[in-house]
């Protein structure tokens, strides 16, 4: 009995020592990868994000709005954890990062990267670089947003930035922007710069501003009178405030163009200043009568400020 016994206690003691043997220890884990990345588009529908090296790439769809936020649903290595987590809100944007935490307790940090649904824009041209100030200056080029919330137009000079904030035309090809009477914007030369999105860029030529197209501000509700005497002083109105400043230092010269064999009369109108709307002018007391068209002009710009019909009686 006691061998008996003695055997089935070395057979048990045996197996003990096999079975231990045969026990694997496996080590944790070291990988720290995300697999995917998946957000919803600007339609809803699945977007795939491309995992290269620490950064986590989202090429957002093509010109359509970029989310504020977004909640990824992110699969990793075997036994890995991440934070923020899979689903969890999180800004779009270059800021936020993801750090994979492996089984072994090694790290890695991955930066998320918004690529945009921008095309990368470019500004190919003005129009013209002669541009007078209630005039418009056209942006030609391709990929602009446009938005005026995204899309700015400025005109800058040494530390002076305007914005331009009228527009007659706003494409993604083509932006018209109205450069308006202020008393921030001068004459002379200013840089163009586009603002468009997450782009900045500025045109290869600068514009030079002229000062505003007097005839377009024309009060056309005050017009001179149709029948003017010899010696005759009468007013021209303007509908903006700020249009004769710039007109401060420019002589007037004025007309009579006859409709028979009478010859042209050129003459000083001898313009004065009333107030910042009204300039006041004299017919020359020897001015031929008849049927004539009156021409009032700068001599700065050589363009007519107005031109009309009149009988001089």
């Amino acid at each position: 009995m006691n061998r008996l016994y003695k055997i089935y206690t070395g057979i048990a003691v045996g197996c003990t020592v096999l079975f231990g043997a045969c026990k694997t220890e496996y080590p944790d884990l070291p990988y720290a990868e995300i697999e995917t990345f998946t957000i919803e588009d600007a339609h809803g529908d699945p977007l795939q994000a491309v995992i290269k090296g620490d950064e986590i790439i989202i090429y957002w769809t093509p010109l359509e709005d970029e989310p504020e936020t977004i909640r990824p649903v992110i699969t990793l290595s075997e036994g890995a954890s991440i934070s923020p987590a899979s689903g969890e809100v999180v800004p779009y944007s270059a800021s936020t990062k993801y750090t994979v935490t492996a089984q072994d307790g090694s790290r890695k940090t991955y930066t998320f990267r918004p690529e945009g649904g921008q095309p990368i824009p470019y500004l190919n041209s003005i129009n013209n670089t002669e541009i007078n100030i209630n005039g418009v200056v056209a942006l030609l080029g391709d990929y602009f947003l446009p938005d005026a919330d995204k899309t700015k137009v400025y005109l800058m000079a040494g530390e002076q930035e305007y914005e331009l904030t009228e527009f007659r035309r706003f494409t993604n090809s083509s932006i018209h922007s109205v450069i308006p009477i202020t008393t921030e914007l001068d004459t002379g030369y200013y840089d163009v710069k586009l603002v468009t999105g997450r782009y900045t860029l500025m045109a290869g030529q600068q514009i030079h501003l002229n000062a505003p197209t007097l005839s377009t501000l024309l009060d056309r509700t005050k017009l001179p009178p149709t029948t003017i005497n010899p010696g005759q002083t009468f007013s021209v109105y303007f509908t903006h405030e700020q249009a004769l400043k710039f007109y401060q230092e420019d002589d007037f010269i004025a007309r009579m163009e006859y409709s028979d064999n009478t010859p042209v009369r050129n003459f000083d109108p001898q313009v004065t200043f009333v107030s910042a709307t009204e300039v006041q002018m004299t017919i020359p007391t020897d001015i031929a009568t008849g049927s004539a068209y009156f021409v009032l002009a700068t001599t700065g710009s050589i363009l007519n400020v107005i031109g009309q019909s009149v009988t001089i009686e």
